[in-house]
């Protein structure tokens, strides 16, 4: 039972985040479910329950001292509710040592269930004309970068397991997630399957060609972006104009990129008048007359100051230390690194700290840098290996 929720949960955070009713009702049944079980299994507290905690006595405080109460206890309720579904799946990992790979073999299916609802939903004159997604209320770059995870997850699965079918579902989610004409997206694949490929492979010979291939992977892309006009006018230019916003300045660039460089600039000057406690979570939007800042270590600062910023980006902190060490021990160690380092690139241009999805990431970068995990994982894998090759 506990896995069928799971995977449900997973799936709406995925495809239904729209259909409030739905999505509340089973988040509501998935942590009052899980929380039981926990009670029942005397499931063992851990550092995320700690800092999960303290995250949320920190947004709940800063309302008392918020420039918007109503905003800021909104924004604590939302918080509170993705951090209890992070910490009901760590119940859930921490169950059974196999949960983990079901878990990422979810967000594959999840991610393949999102990619057939969209084919069927979205009229064939809108491909190229628009941004894949918006047709159908689903955010464009919240697509992208969900379908982005599981980019690199399948390209993970795919050097591996050597398997065929991983690729495949590698390059279907990667073209589907560049109609999104998310520039994150680019970004995190690149950075994620550098990752992948530079520690995953320790023959020299073996990293010599899988480093041509990612190279001509990477060039491939490049050109499909930049030189096909179809994908060009959906992201090609959009990105063009990232790297003239980055390399060349403020000059020429599109509406979104100075909207988002020019709500930075105002966030940092906020800071700079109250750094230590902020204004109170998610005030960013209120005090700047936007929906939010598109620049999660902004809204953190502005929100909850440098003690929230502090107390969020820990958990950080501890989880990329614990996993650059298990790296070279344990092969999905490599896959949480190479999804958690581009992960927070590309959170210059995204808000991710109270979104379920996000959290459930990092529920599950911080059960994978666990200091028992690996090993019991890798072993359970190559015994799913060698069971499929009999």
């Amino acid at each position: 039972m506990q896995s069928i929720f799971t995977f449900l949960m997973i799936l709406v955070a995925f495809l239904l985040k729209n259909y409030r009713i739905v999505l509340y009702s089973l988040e509501v049944v998935y942590i009052g479910m899980m929380l039981s079980f926990a009670i029942r299994t005397k499931s063992p507290m851990n550092i995320f329950w700690g800092w999960a905690i303290a995250l949320f006595i920190l947004s709940l405080c800063s309302t008392v001292y918020s420039v918007d109460v109503f905003e800021s206890l909104k924004l604590s309720i939302n918080l509170l509710k993705g951090l209890l579904i992070a910490i009901c799946l760590q119940v859930f990992l921490m169950d059974n040592k196999e949960n983990i790979d079901r878990v990422l073999r979810y967000i594959i299916i999840s991610a393949l269930i999102t990619v057939l609802v969209v084919v069927i939903r979205t009229p064939i004159n809108q491909y190229g004309t628009s941004r894949l997604g918006s047709v159908i209320r689903l955010n464009p770059n919240d697509l992208g970068m969900k379908l982005a995870v599981a980019v690199i997850i399948t390209y993970f699965y795919g050097l591996i397991k050597k398997k065929g079918f991983y690729l495949v579902l590698t390059v279907i989610f990667l073209l589907f997630s560049l109609l999104t004409g998310s520039r994150k997206v680019l970004i995190f694949i690149t950075v994620g399957v550098i990752i992948v490929t530079f520690f995953s492979i320790t023959e020299i010979g073996k990293f010599i060609r899988f480093s041509i291939i990612s190279f001509m992977f990477i060039l491939v892309v490049a050109l499909l972006v930049m030189e096909t006009e179809f994908f060009y006018e959906i992201i090609g230019y959009r990105f063009y104009q990232l790297l003239n916003a980055l390399v060349l300045g403020k000059n020429d660039i599109d509406s979104s990129t100075a909207t988002r460089l020019f709500l930075i600039d105002q966030g940092k000057l906020l800071f700079y008048k109250r750094p230590l406690f902020g204004y109170g979570i998610g005030t960013f939007g209120i005090l700047n007359n936007s929906s939010y800042a598109h620049n999660n270590f902004i809204e953190i600062l502005v929100g909850m100051g440098l003690l929230g910023f502090t107390i969020y980006y820990s958990i950080y902190f501890l989880v990329i230390r614990r996993l650059f060490f298990k790296i070279k021990l344990y092969p999905i160690a490599i896959l949480a690194f190479s999804l958690f380092v581009p992960l927070i690139i590309v959170e210059y241009g995204v808000v991710t700290y109270y979104t379920e999805f996000y959290l459930i990431l990092l529920s599950i970068f911080y059960y994978i840098s666990g200091n028992n995990y690996g090993q019991v994982h890798d072993q359970t894998v190559n015994k799913l290996d060698e069971n499929n090759n009999e």
